[in-house]
């Protein structure tokens, strides 16, 4: 997210918009799906869903991949105060958010207009390209793959990542690559050890 940000104008709503979403999906491990669901899905993600309050933003989401009861799940994000504050991203988002009916998209464009996960992709896979990043490995599970993949870094037990993914099995492991920093740094302790 560092390296994409200096290629936002925070001025426009879309570039407001779209860090939001990169930002929240990150930081609650969701599915680009899960945040701006596609016209044919159960699942609705309405302007209602959202609360904020005080550090602390809930985004209660009904009828996703996991929640076969239907009880409803809460992706819960903080105000973290760093560059990519998924709190302040939301926040900053809100305050352009064109006014529209509590059962309209979270999501919208600056008309009010429901916006779908190709214009997220795409969009993205714009940012990467400005950055001089990968931008065609960019798909709809990036952002929960991207989460994961963060929390493996951070030296997150399985239980962390099972738990913020809502992962009920080790599934969550078919998404993540041992980085080559990552690699070295266990070799050195390995070295360290046996040596």
């Amino acid at each position: 997210l560092v390296q994409i940000k200096p290629f936002f104008n925070f001025q426009l709503h879309d570039d407001r918009m779209l860090w939001a979403i990169l930002c929240v999906g990150i930081f609650t491990l969701a599915r680009i799906g899960e945040l701006v669901p596609g016209h044919d899905s159960k699942l609705k993600v309405d302007l209602s869903n959202l609360s904020m309050g005080g550090d602390k933003g809930t985004l209660r989401l009904v009828g996703t991949k996991t929640d076969h009861d239907r009880k409803g799940v809460e992706l819960a994000f903080f105000r973290n105060n760093s560059k990519c504050c998924p709190f302040t991203a939301m926040v900053a988002f809100l305050s352009g958010r064109p006014s529209t009916a509590r059962s309209a998209p979270l999501f919208v464009d600056a008309f009010g207009r429901r916006i779908a996960q190709t214009w997220v992709i795409a969009r993205m896979r714009l940012k990467l390209r400005a950055a001089g990043l990968q931008a065609n490995q960019f798909s709809g599970i990036s952002l929960r793959k991207g989460g994961a993949q963060m929390l493996l870094r951070l030296e997150a037990n399985d239980k962390v990542i099972m738990g913020m993914g809502r992962w009920m099995s080790s599934c969550f492991n078919r998404y993540l690559r041992m980085d080559e920093v990552v690699v070295k740094r266990w070799q050195m302790k390995m070295a360290s050890s046996l040596c």
